[in-house]
């Protein structure tokens, strides 16, 4: 059995008519419970959350400090991440995209990107080979955050409870603009992403949470004491932008970079929130 079975239950079930129905009485109950059940992390997604924002914030607080302390994308085959984990490679990063899978099939429409099946069940390939670290993220601005941020939930799970000895990470792109000129078909806010994030960290005591340079300094050094364990710096875009002899290819990037400080810059804003940078 994969995730995907699980996915297809997930499927039946109207996660936006639940949203609706939480009361702040149930919200408080949430909030009183030291771990949460997949229906409390839908309660912490709903509206009628947005108002306990701020106790959320300090609960992700809290419960980051106690499980990290203060410190700070091409689908393979199972035995094609053995050989990689053979030769060294102990993570790796892959967003789904996007979950709903009418808008899956809508934005890739041909290639082996086609196959929505293998690419959701991807990450599970990797735990299997025995990488160390599994990364993971959905593409925000393609369907509702809300269900997207529940399938993700329940996905990152699925595979705590299976693979046990890796650790699974989350990743929260919002789509920016970029080459392809590609428009969000959903508004996601800054409100939206500190809401998800801080149900996630509640929710997902131990996985670790990633910020990305496409958010802007502000939110970035916000959101670092809501639960984030790591921070990128000095990102280029690029395919091939690392490299000195591809320098040039830089202005050909793949979506805009909001946070453009250095590493050094980073690491001082790290060490002034109180946190120690690794």
């Amino acid at each position: 059995m994969s995730f995907y079975e699980t996915f297809k239950k997930l499927k039946n079930i109207s996660i936006e008519d639940i949203f609706p129905t939480v009361t702040s009485e149930e919200i408080k109950k949430v909030l009183q419970k030291n771990k949460l059940n997949e229906f409390d992390f839908l309660v912490l997604l709903s509206p009628a959350a947005v108002p306990y924002l701020d106790i959320m914030a300090q609960k992700a607080h809290e419960n980051t400090f106690q499980h990290f302390n203060k410190k700070i994308i091409q689908p393979m085959d199972t035995t094609e991440y053995k050989d990689l984990v053979a030769g060294g490679v102990d993570g790796v990063t892959v967003y789904q995209e996007v979950y709903d899978e009418e808008m899956y099939k809508k934005v890739h429409v041909r290639g082996p990107k086609r196959n929505y099946q293998y690419r959701i069940n991807t990450p599970e390939r990797a735990c299997k080979a025995g990488m160390a670290k599994v990364n993971m993220g959905v593409l925000l601005g393609l369907a509702d955050w809300r269900k997207e941020a529940c399938y993700l939930a329940m996905h990152v799970k699925y595979l705590q409870e299976k693979y046990y000895t890796t650790q699974i990470g989350l990743f929260f792109p919002r789509i920016k603009p970029h080459l392809g000129d590609f428009k969000p078909v959903v508004d996601v806010t800054d409100r939206h992403l500190i809401q998800m994030m801080l149900a996630m960290r509640l929710f997902l005591p131990e996985c670790n949470m990633n910020l990305s340079t496409r958010e802007s300094p502000t939110l970035r050094d916000e959101l670092l004491s809501y639960g984030v364990t790591n921070m990128s710096a000095a990102s280029c875009t690029a395919v091939g932008g690392y490299t000195s002899q591809n320098q040039k290819y830089t202005a050909n990037h793949q979506f805009d970079i909001s946070d453009v400080r250095s590493v050094d810059e980073i690491v001082t804003i790290i060490k002034q929130k109180g946190y120690q940078p690794v």
